[in-house]
C-alpha cells in the first residue's frame, strides 16, 4: 500500500537507536545486564556495527563503529539515545512526498548487513527528516526490504520481559513537536505527544521529566533532545527483581520503575506494565 492511501497506523515507530562513540562491547554489556537478549553483532556496509533487541513490533538498536571505515556521522551524535526511526513501506515515494511538501529531507541511501544464521543480507533504505530539529539526534525513515531477517521469533523474548517501546521521550517544550506533526501518518495525541502507530513521541520539559523518571536533569538544551524510553514489560515485579540482582539501581515511579542514564549508556529507561 502506498503512503497516499495508508491509514495513520501504517507509518509507526520502527526502532530507536542508542549510539556509543567508544567501545560497542561496553554498551553491549550494559544492555545485557539490563536484561535484553541481543542479536549477534552485525556489520553494515556503511561502516557501523550493531546489536538489536527485537520486540513484537519495534526494536532497540545499539550502534557503534565497525571494523572498517569509520562512520563519522556517529561521532557527531555523541553517546546515548540519538535516533528515532519511523517505518516506511516505500521510502522513495514518502521521500518525494515530503520533499514536494517543502520538508527538509536528506537523500535516500541503501545499505545492508549480513545475517549469518540465515546466510542472507538484511537490507534497508533510509532517509532523514532534517526538519525535526533534534539536538544531537535525528528522526529518520526506514524501509525494510527483508523484515523476516529482523523480526525473528528466537530474538523477541527477553529476560527482563520487555515487549515493545511505548514512548520515545523528548526533553523539550511540547510546542516543539509541531514540525513532526507535518509528517504523513502521524497525529497529535494529548497536549504533549505525537502518535506514531501504537507508540508515542512525547515532549516534556525538565521539571516534568525529573518527576516522571526520578533523575536529575542538567543543562537542558534550547533545541529538543532525545531523553529516554518508556518500555512495556510483561511483569514489573520480575523485571525489577532481575535488574536489582544484576546490580542496577532501580527507582520506583508512578508508572513502574526507572533506571538512570548513567547506568544505561546515557538514555533514561522507564519500565511499565503493559495494559
Amino acid at each position: 500500500m502506498h503512503e497516499d492511501a495508508m491509514p495513520l497506523d501504517q507509518i509507526p515507530l520502527d526502532h530507536v537507536v542508542v549510539t556509543t562513540t567508544r567501545d560497542l562491547d561496553d554498551l553491549q554489556h550494559l544492555f545485557t545486564r539490563l536484561g535484553f537478549n541481543l542479536t549477534p553483532r552485525g556489520y553494515h556496509t556503511l561502516g557501523s556495527a550493531n546489536h538489536l533487541a527485537i520486540f513484537s513490533d519495534t526494536y532497540l538498536e545499539l550502534l557503534g563503529q565497525g571494523n572498517g571505515t569509520a562512520r563519522t556521522d556517529l561521532l557527531s551524535f555523541g553517546d546515548g539515545l540519538t535516533g528515532v526511526a519511523l517505518r516506511a513501506a516505500d521510502a522513495t515515494r514518502l521521500h518525494s512526498r515530503l520533499r514536494d511538501a517543502g520538508g527538509a529531507v536528506s537523500e535516500t541511501r541503501d545499505f545492508s548487513r549480513p545475517v549469518a544464521i540465515a546466510r542472507r543480507d538484511a537490507s534497508f533504505r533510509t532517509f532523514t527528516y532534517e526538519g525535526a530539529g533534534l539536538a544531537g539526534g535525528r528522526l529518520f525513515f526506514c524501509q525494510h526490504n527483508t523484515p523476516d531477517l529482523v523480526w525473528r521469533a528466537d530474538d523477541q523474548t527477553h529476560p527482563n520481559g520487555v515487549t515493545d517501546v511505548l514512548e520515545v521521550v523528548v526533553l523539550g517544550d511540547p510546542a516543539q513537536r509541531d514540525p513532526l506533526a507535518l509528517i504523513p501518518g502521524t497525529e497529535l495525541d494529548s497536549a504533549d505527544a505525537l502518535r506514531v502507530g501504537g507508540a508515542k513521541i512525547r515532549f516534556q520539559q525538565a521539571a516534568a521529566l525529573q518527576d516522571r523518571f526520578k533523575t536529575a536533569i542538567v543543562d537542558a538544551p534550547p533545541a529538543p533532545s532525545l531523553f529516554g524510553l518508556v518500555l512495556a514489560v510483561q511483569d514489573l515485579v520480575k523485571a525489577r527483581k532481575l535488574l536489582a540482582q544484576n546490580g542496577l539501581i532501580v527507582t520506583d515511579t508512578d508508572e513502574g520503575f526507572a533506571v538512570s542514564p548513567d547506568q544505561t549508556g546515557n538514555v533514561a529507561l522507564l519500565f511499565t506494565q503493559r495494559q
